[in-house]
Order: structure tokens, then C-alpha cells, then sequence
């Protein structure tokens, strides 16, 4: 997986893990049920436990066939990643694809398809190919929930965070819990990890609030469910592969909230990434939310298509701001770094913003209570805005 690729997966499918497992108040029992999907032929295939509803469960792919000679046009624009999402409803499970595509970043989320899945059914996700990529094959497979005694070692690469516990947790899928302490006098607003297995990474991490509250105040802990990476192959009679056993646990990075940082260079610079890239598109929407809240009269339709031609471009000066806090990195990271804040880090903003708040709009009857709706929206705005360095 490349680094841009990686940026997309951390986005898709880590971006909202926190608040969940900080907000969760009792641990719903396991439903041993998992979902095998295939992407390449000569790949193996990846597992992910399936939660009974209302709970989803999601997963990201940035890496795909594409079928040859496929023609994209206007309406139908490259597909950039697929995302997979699936619950338990009743004895069903239901399964949601969907792809994000554009010409070079997100620029739309289209949905695909919906399959209901019994245990031990396969599908085949054929409506892909009206996408341009080759079908992914799905298949609910059935596991024993158990404690696996395969724990990683651990690697810190940080001074202020230090692992007190790493322990079995009783799962669908092998996983364990690690409990992380902050013993600096700063609060965290993120830390970056990799589980590492024979030296390639298996699965990335970037602990972080979307809306860039902190995540650990000084001196407190946090903890998190952590899947145990599966041995590479097919399942064998609706049983998924065993767990690897040689597996490392890497904290690499550590952002505190001041801005400051320790461990790996590169790996912080990621997460300020993001930050920049939600601060521009911040800053955007708020001067839209100004101009429409002090209108004589409120124009939706010229709300709708203004919100849509947000930019997701920064200025050279503020990227010559955040490479100033990095002085190590090379040229082809800082590249890497600028495709993280155009192409992917202020997508999720955009998506959020435009439709969410039509949406709201819509529903709202007069022009009079759309503004004291965007005054309200703008103040939100504005609160985040003061949560970004």
C-alpha cells in the first residue's frame, strides 16, 4: 500500500474508532460472525468481524484490478477506494458497498450495492464492474469466539506514552486490548502506530478526535481493542486462518496539542497533515456561513452550489509552515504530504458539510430559521477552528 493509499485507509477506517471505544459504555457480546473479502485473486483475503446492529463494522480497500480498457466519463469518475460495511440484523447480515471517486482525489461517495448474507453464503460484488473495477467476492464466515494467547511484542518510539497493559480479550476475531498511559504534563492530540509482522506492516494506526479534541489529558490513560493480524490464506471450512504469531506493536509518533511532537518525524507529520488540511477547509466553510447568515434574503440553491465548489487547495505559504516544523523530511515525503492535505484529509469535511447541511436546510421551512440554523452551524465551526493548531 502506498502512502497516499495509506492516508485513504487511516481516513476510512480509523478516523471515528476513538470516540467510540471512549464512549461505549458495555461491550456487546461477540457475534462470531466475520466477513472474508477478496480483492485480487493472487491476494489473500482480509477479515473483519461483523457487529450486530445498530453497531457497523467498516473496511477500506485503496488497492484493487481495475477492469482494462474501461472508459470513465463525466457521471462515472475513477474509482479511488472501496469501502465495505457490515452488520447483523436479525440472522441476516447485511453488507453496504460503496466507492469514493474522483479524478485524482474524493470527490463523490457513490453507493453500489446492498447484499444480504446468510452464514457460509458467498457473493460476488458483480456491480463493481459498472465502476470500473473487478468484483471483490464476499463470504460470512463463521468463528469461534476465544481468547488468543498470540500478544505482539511492543515497540515505543515515544518518550510521554508508555503501554501499562496488553492483555487477551475474549473476540470474534483474535484481538487484544492495550492500555496506553500519558505521563507527559501535555495533553495528546494524537499518536500514530503500526502493528508490524516479519518486518511489513499489517495494520496502521492514527489514534485522533475528527473534531481535534484531545485524546489523552495529561497524566490519564487510553485503550483500545486491537485486531491480531490473521495468517495469509483462505478460510478452510468456514473457519477463519489462526493468528500470526510474530507480530510487533510500534508506537511511532506521539502529537501533543501544543503542536510539539516526539518519535518518528514522518509519521507526525501525517497527523499535522490532516490538521492543516481540516483547518483550510474550516476557515472555507465558516466564510460561506458569514455570507449567508447576513443576507437580506437566504438563497438555497446558491448555498447548495457555492458549498459544492469548496476548494481543497492550500496556499504554498501554509505548507511551507507545516515543512518548517519538519525539517527531515525529503522531498518526496513533503509531495506525499500535500496529496494528504488536498486529496484526502479535507474530504471527509467537504462530504459532511455539503450534505449534511442541505439536508438540514431542506428540512427547515422558513429563510428565517435557515439563519439562526447557520449561525448556530457557524459557531460549531468556529469552536473547531479554535481546536486547530
Amino acid at each position: 500500500m502506498n502512502k497516499k493509499l495509506s492516508a485513504i485507509f487511516l481516513v476510512l477506517c480509523f478516523g471515528n474508532i476513538l470516540a467510540s471505544a471512549q464512549t461505549s459504555k458495555e461491550k456487546p457480546a461477540p457475534t462470531g460472525l466475520t466477513l472474508e473479502i477478496t480483492s485480487l485473486k493472487d491476494k489473500p483475503p482480509v477479515y473483519t468481524p461483523i457487529p450486530r446492529s445498530p453497531a457497523i463494522q467498516k473496511y477500506a480497500f485503496g488497492a484493487y484490478k481495475l477492469i482494462p480498457g474501461f472508459q470513465t466519463s463525466a457521471e462515472r469518475l475513477p474509482v479511488q477506494a472501496v469501502e465495505f460495511i457490515a452488520s447483523l440484523e436479525n440472522d441476516l447480515v447485511k453488507v453496504n458497498i460503496v466507492v469514493f471517486t474522483g479524478r485524482g482525489n474524493f470527490e463523490k461517495k457513490e453507493d453500489v450495492a446492498v447484499y444480504s448474507l446468510r452464514e457460509n453464503e458467498r457473493a460476488v460484488i458483480k456491480e463493481l464492474a459498472d465502476f470500473g473495477v473487478e468484483p471483490f467476492e464476499i463470504h460470512v464466515v463463521r468463528v469461534t469466539p476465544s481468547v488468543s494467547n498470540a500478544l505482539p511484542s511492543v515497540e515505543n518510539k515515544t518518550t510521554s506514552l508508555q503501554v501499562t497493559a496488553i492483555e487477551p480479550n475474549f473476540s470474534t476475531l483474535p484481538s487484544y486490548k492495550i492500555t496506553i498511559l500519558n505521563t507527559s504534563n501535555k495533553a495528546v492530540s494524537a499518536f500514530t502506530t503500526e502493528t508490524m509482522e516479519n518486518g511489513r506492516i499489517r495494520l496502521p494506526g492514527m489514534a485522533q478526535h475528527k473534531y481535534n479534541e484531545n485524546i489523552i489529558e495529561p497524566g490519564a490513560t487510553w485503550f483500545r481493542e486491537m485486531q491480531i493480524p490473521l495468517e495469509s490464506k483462505k478460510s478452510l471450512d468456514g473457519e477463519a486462518p489462526k493468528p500470526t504469531n510474530r507480530q510487533t506493536y510500534i508506537i511511532s509518533s506521539v502529537v501533543f496539542a501544543d503542536g510539539s511532537y516526539e518519535g518518528d518525524a514522518s509519521r507526525a507529520a501525517r497527523f499535522r497533515a490532516f490538521t492543516l488540511g481540516r483547518k483550510v477547509k474550516v476557515k472555507q466553510i465558516i466564510v460561506l456561513l458569514e455570507e449567508f447568515e447576513t443576507a437580506s434574503t437566504f438563497n438555497l440553491n446558491k448555498f447548495v452550489e457555492q458549498a459544492a465548489k469548496l476548494e481543497t487547495k492550500v496556499s504554498d505559504s501554509e505548507f511551507d509552515g507545516l515543512f518548517k516544523q519538519f525539517p527531515s523530511l525529503s522531498e518526496r515525503e513533503k509531495t506525499e504530504l500535500r496529496e494528504i492535505v488536498e486529496d484526502v484529509a479535507a474530504f471527509d469535511i467537504r462530504k459532511e458539510f455539503t450534505t449534511g447541511t442541505e439536508k438540514r436546510l431542506r428540512e427547515i421551512e422558513s429563510d428565517a430559521a435557515r439563519v439562526i440554523y447557520i449561525k448556530a452551524l457557524k459557531g460549531k465551526y468556529l469552536e473547531w477552528l479554535a481546536r486547530l493548531p
